[in-house]
């Protein structure tokens, strides 16, 4: 039986209650900040598909629901080939929006801002507890992120659990059975943003068969299994209904990967299938060799996430920029876990956050422009490069000690 000594319980309801505290005061602060004003236009969706389900008992998915989107957000029903802002994921990618639906929208959109911030911050602490503050100052400036937090996106909530897993379970090694259990529910409930997360789930299913952890596997699954029960005992057509409203969304939002769209930037259109082909072979046969050296012991991790980081999107459709935030994470991981600040680090640290909102301005003097979001990602790749070929600048020790002193990446 569990046994908590009455210290640790003090000091953990003392916790508990000052972020209550705290996310209650955020919330005011930021409805008397927008006043009026109110941002969150993906929560809006998420917002109103969830309204309609508790109070009038009608499904998430209709076309009702996109329609009081359109009305709301363009003032006007949005025209064939537009967003047409329907809620088109599992339905229990809406469970933590839940406490805000008997709320006004006024009400709703600030107490989910401050959530997220909260939450953020938690994670950060909880990943980097010797340096969380490190987390804050280079995550909270970060275009993407800023972007994805005014929208009330999704992605961040995925961005934040996925640096808690990586914090815990990969730089801290923390393996009990209670952290893989809580890790693993969470984890289940990335699969809501596939094109986010799912290499990063590739990472921690290889990650943890390596390191046998059977718990978070366990309740991984079983989190699958409880997220369907629930949605099914909420809705029971929800299912089938998400599948024709995934369909339906493919035909209005860009399907083609960073990667493809890059390419015919520089390759004649008839020879763009055929490079894309050979890239495409030439990444799957480096990341077996990668991922079979790290296996092996012999590759560090920080390289394995900076290519997974890399390669989640890549090869996803583009979209908005808070989908860069895949290739922030292990970027972050670095300025955060790096035992000094040298040139390097305050060029990757400041210049990133100078960069992510360069890149930004430059997108509203030269609208017409494209793919100058893309600016973050060569900004990135550099980065990358430094980390493969300077490794004895760029070696986190503090999350390497475990490699052979002979590996690349490894002690000395």
């Amino acid at each position: 039986m569990l046994k908590i000594s009455y210290s640790t319980f003090k000091r953990v309801t003392l916790i508990i209650v000052f972020i209550l505290l705290l996310h209650v005061a955020l919330t005011f602060a930021i409805r008397a900040f927008v006043q009026g004003n109110i941002p969150g236009m993906d929560f809006k969706m998420y917002y109103t598909a969830g309204r309609e389900l508790i109070f009038n008992d009608s499904s998430p998915y209709s076309d009702a629901v996109a329609q009081q989107n359109q009305l709301a957000i363009l003032k006007r029903l949005a025209k064939p080939g537009e967003d047409q802002m329907a809620f088109s994921y599992p339905l229990y990618a809406m469970l933590p929006v839940f406490p805000t639906l008997r709320m006004p929208f006024d009400w709703a959109q600030p107490f989910w801002l401050s959530f997220n911030l909260i939450a953020l911050s938690s994670a950060l602490f909880i990943a980097f507890p010797k340096r969380p503050l490190r987390g804050l100052l280079f995550a909270l400036p970060f275009y993407p992120l800023v972007f994805g937090l005014v929208l009330g996106n999704l992605n961040i909530l995925v961005f934040t659990i996925i640096i808690a897993a990586l914090g815990l379970l990969v730089f801290q090694k923390q393996r009990g059975t209670s952290i893989q259990i809580i890790l693993g529910f969470l984890l289940a409930w990335l699969t809501i943003k596939p094109q986010f997360s799912w290499f990063y789930l590739i990472f921690f299913a290889l990650y943890a068969l390596r390191e046998k952890l059977k718990a978070l596997m366990g309740s991984f699954f079983a989190g699958l299994l409880i997220y369907a029960a629930i949605s099914t005992m909420i809705w029971p057509t929800w299912f089938p209904e998400w599948l024709v409203r995934l369909k339906a969304y493919t035909t209005y939002i860009p399907s083609e990967p960073v990667l493809l769209l890059i390419l015919k930037r520089f390759f004649p259109e008839q020879t763009v299938a055929f490079f894309t082909i050979l890239i495409a072979l030439i990444f799957l046969g480096i990341s077996m060799y990668i991922f079979i050296q790290w296996w092996r012991g012999k590759y560090a991790i920080l390289p394995i996430l900076a290519w997974i980081g890399l390669w989640s999107y890549l090869i996803s459709p583009q979209s908005v920029s808070y989908e860069q935030l895949r290739f922030f994470i292990p970027l972050m991981a670095w300025l955060v876990l790096s035992p000094r600040k040298d040139t390097y680090w305050w060029i990757f640290g400041l210049g990133t956050v100078l960069v992510s909102w360069g890149a930004f301005i430059l997108t509203k003097v030269f609208p017409f422009v494209p793919m100058i979001d893309e600016i973050r990602l060569l900004y990135y790749g550099l980065w990358l490069v430094c980390l493969l070929f300077i490794p004895n600048i760029f070696r986190i020790p503090e999350i390497d000690t475990t490699f052979p002193p002979n590996s690349q990446y490894g002690t000395n």
